[in-house]
C-alpha cells in the first residue's frame, strides 16, 4: 500500500509541476492585423501593397521565465501588388506558415515555410523554407542560412 501511495504521489506532483510550468508558459495568440502600404527602394517603383484578405493569426511562445522564444505566423493572406507608375498588378497568397525564433544572442531567425514574401531582404517571393537572420528588432539582414525551394522575382512581374 506505501508503494501505490508513493506512486499516486509522484504521479501528482509531476502533474503538478507541469501544470505549473503550463500556466507560467501560456502561449499567445493574437490576429496579424496586416494593413495596406508602399513599398518603395525594392523595384526602381513604388508598389501599393494591399490586403485583400487576413485570416492570420500569430502565437507567442514563452520560456519558463516569460521570455519571448518564438512567433508562429499562420493563416490566410492574399495581397494585391500595383505598380504605381504603371498600375500593373499582381495578387498573391503569402499566407505561410512563417515563423521568429529569437535567439540568446539577440538575432532573430526567421523562416518562411510555403508561400511569403520576405520583402525586407530583396523583392523576391518564395515557395519553400527560406531562412534568414537579423538583428534585433530586425534592424539589419545578417544572413540568409538556408534555402531549400524556388523564388521568383516580383519586380518583373510588376513592370509590365
Amino acid at each position: 500500500m506505501s508503494r501505490i501511495l508513493r506512486v499516486i504521489g509522484i504521479t501528482l506532483a509531476a502533474t503538478m509541476l507541469l501544470a505549473g510550468t503550463a500556466a507560467a508558459a501560456k502561449p499567445d495568440r493574437y490576429p496579424s492585423n496586416i494593413e495596406g502600404f508602399v513599398l518603395t527602394g525594392i523595384c526602381d517603383f513604388d508598389i501599393q501593397l494591399d490586403i485583400l484578405v487576413d485570416r492570420a493569426h500569430a502565437i507567442d511562445f514563452y520560456d519558463r521565465d516569460g521570455n519571448l522564444v518564438r512567433t508562429e505566423y499562420t493563416g490566410s493572406i492574399w495581397i494585391r501588388m500595383t505598380n504605381l507608375d504603371t498600375n500593373a498588378s499582381v495578387v498573391m497568397n503569402v499566407g505561410g506558415p512563417a515563423s521568429d525564433v529569437y535567439n540568446a544572442d539577440g538575432t532573430i531567425t526567421t523562416t518562411f515555410l510555403g508561400l511569403g514574401l520576405p520583402l525586407i531582404t530583396n523583392s523576391d517571393a518564395t515557395k519553400g523554407n527560406f531562412s534568414f537572420l537579423f538583428s534585433a528588432g530586425f534592424e539589419e539582414l545578417l544572413a540568409t542560412p538556408k534555402a531549400a525551394g524556388v523564388s521568383w522575382d516580383i519586380c518583373p512581374l510588376l513592370s509590365a
